[in-house]
């Protein structure tokens, strides 16, 4: 039994378009990029930044720890 009408099934994301469908990664990126602002490149940069510093203090604290436990 039915509680009542159903709302329409949500429509399925629309086809890519032909022209971005056929752009290598390289270049769709190349074309986001241009498109940000400059601060937001500031930003993705300052959080690339802060990726790279968190990988290197994470490996530095496990040789420490490693050279630490063989004394």
């Amino acid at each position: 039994m039915a509680d009542g009408p159903r709302s329409p099934e949500p429509p399925s994301d629309p086809p890519p378009e032909d022209g971005a469908e056929r752009k290598p990664l390289r270049r769709r990126v190349t074309d986001a990029w241009n498109k940000l602002a400059p601060a937001s490149k500031t930003g993705v940069i300052g959080v690339a930044a802060a990726v790279v510093a968190g990988v290197i203090v994470v490996a530095h604290a496990r040789a420490t720890a490693a050279a630490t436990d063989d004394e």
